[in-house]
């Protein structure tokens, strides 16, 4: 089994606790909706779009978001887009309360969702599941490939 970074993979996502909770608040609202209908004697058939919406966001923002790192490769998935960086292209990472802020050679930084790190963590000066995958993507991008482009 080899130690090296170039053959290990990482997947952050949004945390499960985060996934549960904002599930129950999401998939709670519909049957909220559905009580009042029922006791107000509305037609049923506004719930269909207010619950698909739930759900929509629901999944966009809280089971899509994650961010991947493979060999040579860093998958960033927001709810409504997807980035794929090469490690000669990312310089380092950062965590903030938006999410990894990914500073890059070519372009603006990138923010990933997937990871965010709480203003009291910051505050606190706690280390927190977000500073570790800064950590280690950082650590990932320091050792990309020599640039033979430049000579």
């Amino acid at each position: 089994m080899s130690s090296g970074v170039e053959t290990e993979e990482h997947l952050w996502r949004v945390g499960l606790t985060g996934r549960i909770a904002s599930g129950v608040v999401f998939l709670a609202l519909p049957l909220v909706a559905a009580i009042d209908t029922v006791v107000n004697h509305l037609p049923p058939i506004d719930l269909v779009p207010f619950t698909t919406s739930l759900v929509a966001g629901w999944w966009l923002g809280a089971m899509r978001p994650s961010v991947r790192m493979t060999g040579d490769l860093l998958i960033i998935r927001n709810p409504l887009w997807t980035r794929r960086l090469h490690r000669s292209d990312v310089l380092s990472a950062r965590a903030g309360y938006l999410g990894l802020v990914i500073r890059r050679r070519s372009r603006r930084p990138c923010i990933a969702w997937a990871v965010q790190k709480a203003n009291a963590s910051e505050w606190a000066g706690a280390t927190t599941r977000a500073d570790h995958a800064a950590n280690c993507i950082t650590a990932w991008a320091a050792k990309r490939a020599p640039d033979h482009r430049s000579k």
